[in-house]
């Protein structure tokens, strides 16, 4: 089973790391700019909203967390979509299926300039309109690999 103390940082940052050691450029899919234009896009009356629930369950926020940790360690993005899509309730749209687009769009602009090496979060790769569907839609060749497979 998944256990967090043998993880001490999160994956990005660990790429993030990783690259800088070998002098391999790092750009990001998105900025700060959009974060905050997708924050903009939930209401206040909602964010506030989610706060509270959130501060009303902590333990149960902390269990959810575990779950999505584990499903993420076991590969597994499909069951992974799954929970994230049904913990985004009212903000699937946003948080989801529009920041799959923009992610897309900023991969593919990317890609036309070079060989690009992508990691992003599991929750955007399962789905009809996950990254990998969305690339395929465009016209990329896209191959996923389990994560006991060797490329």
């Amino acid at each position: 089973s998944f256990q967090p103390a043998l993880y001490p940082q999160p994956l990005d940052h660990y790429l993030w790391q990783q690259a800088q050691e070998k002098n391999i450029p790092v750009i990001g899919l998105e900025n700060i700019h959009g974060q905050a234009q997708l924050l903009r896009s939930i209401s206040m009356e909602e964010q506030v909203r989610e706060l509270i629930n959130f501060g009303r369950n902590v333990r149960g926020a902390r269990r959810r967390l575990f779950k999505l940790s584990a499903l993420y360690a076991k590969g597994d993005a499909s069951q992974l979509y799954q929970s994230i899509r049904r913990s985004n309730g009212s903000q699937r749209q946003q948080v989801l299926l529009q920041r799959n687009h923009s992610l897309t769009d900023a991969l593919i602009a990317h890609i036309y300039k070079g060989s690009v090496f992508c990691a992003v979060g599991a929750g955007h790769l399962s789905g009809k309109y996950g990254m990998p569907a969305l690339l395929a839609q465009a016209g990329f060749k896209v191959s996923l690999l389990s994560p006991k497979s060797n490329p």
